[in-house]
């Protein structure tokens, strides 16, 4: 796993001070948290598949709501931006949750301790087959995969946050096999979605396993 590179090594955050900072989450107390589990995330169990987010923690219970970050984009920029409005490609990166199947390693590369994700029902998530989309890509300029050939949505794997969810491993493993990528499915995927979710900070999944 040498290839996992944190944030700071990898330099994924790239401000965009032209931009106003936008604050894509917000706060919950255990009561709007739950009452919003129950009526919007109904396909979620801890039986599922389970998403992961490492970042800054703010609250120990948040809702994301999509928006443009205040970030540039550093993989695969003209790539998302050629279809952004793209009815074709309704999950839109610059607008998303990024995060990983693989808690540790979510950790490992950000560098924070993780959120537990859990989307809305039948949220459209995108999974790519690495645990950080940066390790395909050739560099930024290029914008094409390592092997030198263009990025396709062929690369991803779209599905929907339905009830008892399970990772689309086979098929991510036969992008992995046909692009000839490192790693392992043991290392996990990195998801994008930008539907809305609800976020548990580690330290607090007790307290949700007590109250489903």
């Amino acid at each position: 796993m040498k290839y996992l590179k944190s944030f700071i090594e990898s330099n994924l955050v790239n401000v965009d001070h032209d931009m106003e900072k936008i604050d894509r989450t917000k706060e919950l107390s255990e009561e709007e948290f739950l009452e919003i589990l129950n009526a919007k995330c109904k396909n979620f169990s801890f039986m599922n598949d389970l998403l992961w987010r490492g970042k800054p923690k703010k609250y120990d219970l948040e809702i994301f709501e999509p928006a443009y970050r205040n970030t540039k984009g550093m993989t695969f920029v003209n790539f998302f931006n050629k279809i952004e409005n793209n009815p074709d490609y309704p999950v839109v990166r610059k607008k998303s949750l990024i995060g990983g199947t693989h808690k540790e390693n979510v950790e490992r590369i950000t560098e924070f301790k993780s959120y537990m994700v859990i989307p809305f029902d039948d949220s459209e998530i995108v999974f790519c087959p690495i645990i950080d989309l940066m390790g395909i890509q050739d560099d930024p300029k290029s914008g094409k995969l390592k092997d030198g050939s263009p990025v396709t949505k062929d690369v991803f794997v779209k599905v929907n946050y339905t009830k008892d969810f399970k990772v689309p491993t086979s098929e991510i493993e036969i992008i992995r096999s046909r692009y000839k990528l490192r790693g392992t499915r043991a290392t996990g995927y990195e998801f994008f979605t930008s539907s809305p979710c609800l976020l548990v900070y580690d330290d607090k999944i007790n307290w949700l396993r007590n109250n489903i």
